[in-house]
């Protein structure tokens, strides 16, 4: 059992993509054309942020934004351990000082405590996995990667949205920066006008995968419901809000697991934080005292669930 498998659009949407895709390469209009504004503005719809930025990665609406923050006096971000480098990687390249804090032990994620930001300090939570973290006024902008179609009841801050190829929501690759702000709006546009324009074609696939949405997300609530009503003796991650289910992990016995179902894709999880030399270092060994960071990562194991997965499969897994 693959571990991923992009979810197959409808006949009738691909055939609408590849023609638009030909009409594309026939009129050379392969950047600046109406497909990323169109996508753009039906994202805008879907979410209610009034405005939709998109760029070619994801990490590089993070480097905007870590821009942004750095043109406005900000020097430091505090961001939790267990998540993509991406997170605070741009950060670094833009000369701030980065902070880990740990999680909670149950919904993995991040663990704030009762701190409070320095003047200059950015607080950064991460929708880990899809599910989304509850905010309070200590938090300017969240990284939302993974979270497109839960519901995010806090829509007066700013996101970073993922369209990589594994997203449920997929461009191939790409991001947007979503907002409410027309000032971090209009930096976002100039930034990626000269730094990390999406092209057409990228937008083009999204908004077939946009139209199918729906449907993708009814699957993987499904294929969710299964896993925990199998399986109820994992520690499947606890959700304190809301999820789209975009990655169905659980803390257990990764080992056994793996040897009792060897024809199974499975996936292990942000085992270390990256250096300023681009290694990455076991959270053990990082000086870093995070222990529910550390517990996760040994344990935590991420099943197959791509939306068009058979769920009979899934009663066929041995624990």
């Amino acid at each position: 059992m693959r571990y991923y498998r992009p979810f197959r659009i409808p006949e009738p949407d691909i055939e609408e993509a590849v023609a638009l895709f030909h009409a594309n390469l026939n009129d050379g209009t392969l950047t600046k054309g109406d497909q990323v504004r169109l996508f753009a503005e039906e994202l805008s719809a879907y979410t209610g942020y009034e405005y939709v930025v998109p760029f070619a990665q994801g990490t590089h609406a993070i480097f905007a934004l870590a821009r942004w923050f750095r043109q406005r006096g900000y020097r430091k971000v505090r961001v939790p351990a267990f998540t993509w480098t991406s997170t605070y990687m741009p950060f670094r390249w833009c000369g701030f000082d980065v902070a880990f804090v740990d999680i909670d032990r149950e919904t993995w994620l991040a663990d704030f405590q009762d701190r409070k930001p320095d003047i200059d300090e950015l607080f950064v939570p991460v929708d880990t996995f899809g599910s989304v973290y509850r905010l309070d006024e200590r938090v300017q902008w969240v990284d939302s990667a993974q979270s497109l179609g839960s519901m995010w009841p806090d829509k007066s801050v700013t996101r970073i949205v993922s369209f990589s190829g594994s997203k449920l929501v997929t461009a191939g690759e790409g991001g947007a920066i979503f907002t409410q702000d027309a000032q971090i709006a209009k930096f976002a546009r100039d930034t990626g006008a000269w730094f990390s324009r999406m092209p057409e074609a990228s937008a083009i696939v999204g908004r077939a995968y946009l139209r199918s949405f729906r449907e993708i997300l009814d699957r993987k609530e499904r294929i969710s419901r299964e896993y925990r009503k199998a399986f109820p003796g994992l520690q499947w991650q606890k959700i304190p809000q809301s999820t789209n289910h975009y990655v169905m992990a659980a803390l257990c016995d990764t080992k056994r697991i793996k040897v009792l179902n060897p024809e199974w894709e499975y996936r292990d999880y942000y085992q270390g934080i990256v250096s300023e030399e681009n290694e990455r270092i076991p959270f053990s060994e990082s000086g870093h005292h995070l222990p529910n960071t550390n517990y996760v990562s040994r344990s935590i194991l991420a099943f197959p669930s791509f939306p068009d997965m058979d769920i009979g499969r899934i009663r066929e897994m041995r624990t």
